[in-house]
């Protein structure tokens, strides 16, 4: 499991300027590999943006209302019509 907190963040624009920003709560990020078994759980308790890899992850995240923030390598489709009925509302 590799775990590390977020102290600050670089915006960095195309034309060279900057921008830092600190959070004002704390925020993890967490490289692991989950279960299938554990994985509605562990989506339930993740904020509603989300990175998921897998398309079972990707679809079960939808479903619990998560909006999933990086396009996935494989089965692009499913995840194009996953998000568009997010955004079309036929996914609660």
């Amino acid at each position: 499991s590799h775990i590390v907190q977020v102290a600050a963040l670089e915006l960095l624009d195309p034309f060279g300027g900057s921008t830092r920003l600190t959070p004002n709560r704390p925020v993890f990020v967490v490289a692991e590999n989950i279960p299938r078994a554990e994985m509605r759980t562990f989506l339930e308790q993740c904020e509603r943006e989300v990175i998921a890899t897998g398309d079972q992850s990707v679809a079960e995240a939808v479903l619990l209302g998560k909006v999933p923030m990086v396009r996935p390598d494989a089965k692009v489709k499913q995840w194009e019509l996953a998000t568009g009925a997010m955004v079309g509302g036929q996914v609660h």
